[in-house]
């Protein structure tokens, strides 16, 4: 009997690949992501800069996500705007800590390394640094998870990935920056106004879309961008990733 459940696991887990396909699972290991992470301290520092010759916050933070095929949004704000809450109580290595800094709201950001310490791009490169440090422990502005501890080898069927953007329960869809386009955010009286300008392939998840001012698609956080074929891409997932992210979420 034991070998039978056995069995029927294995079976009920190469149905349920095949389902998601094959990018859509991801074996992911937190010791590596940290790892990676540390190997980037003494990286300079560089103001829009994604890669070893230099970084900025956000962009370390893509750089050491996309070595295990994860797209995070590129904004120190949207990745703030996406992903789980996590209390500073319950933070785990891998997580992402976030603080205000040069502007408010979420304007700087870290991957949380364990002991109260994290990773980050600063103006003096990439460094380490603690939660109660003086500088951080007052601008701390909170921390989210957007994927959950997993060891190297394992595979976690509960994720869904969609082409390296984890997908989470309410997304309807995603779109693609084709050329530089606007991002708007609704204020409290109800009009859009522009954020920032975001900037050719970064993906983004959509939650809502509404027919106003031409159609607009709801990215989370009041933010809104506005549907242009020719500036954006946007894409619905397939029926049967639904049914799986809905069933499993």
């Amino acid at each position: 009997m034991k070998v039978l459940k056995l069995t029927l696991s294995g079976i009920l887990f190469i149905l349920l690949t095949l389902a998601i396909g094959t990018k859509s699972t991801y074996a992911f290991s937190i010791d590596k992501l940290v790892t990676d992470a540390k190997k980037q301290i003494g990286a300079p520092y560089k103001w829009g800069g994604t890669s070893p010759s230099g970084f900025d916050c956000s962009g370390f933070i893509t750089y050491i996500y996309k070595q295990q095929n994860v797209s995070l949004p590129r904004s120190s704000a949207d990745m703030f705007a996406g992903g789980d809450s996590v209390s500073k109580s319950n933070l785990q290595p891998g997580d992402l800590v976030f603080f205000t800094t040069y502007k408010s709201g979420a304007s700087h950001a870290g991957v949380y390394v364990g002991n109260q310490q994290f990773i980050h791009s600063a103006s003096n490169g990439v460094t380490k640094s603690g939660l109660s440090d003086y500088y951080w422990k007052n601008r701390y502005v909170g921390a989210k998870r957007y994927i959950a501890t997993a060891s190297a080898s394992s595979i976690d069927p509960t994720k869904v990935y969609w082409d390296g953007l984890l997908m989470v329960k309410g997304q309807i869809g995603k779109v693609k920056v084709l050329k530089s386009t606007d991002i708007y955010k609704r204020t409290a009286a109800g009009t859009l106004v522009k954020e920032r300008t975001l900037q050719p392939g970064q993906q983004y998840r959509v939650y809502q879309y509404r027919s106003e001012q031409g159609g607009i698609y709801g990215l989370g956080g009041s933010l809104f961008v506005k549907k242009n074929t020719n500036l954006v891409d946007y894409r619905t997932p397939s029926k049967s990733k639904l049914a799986i992210l809905n069933g499993l979420q």
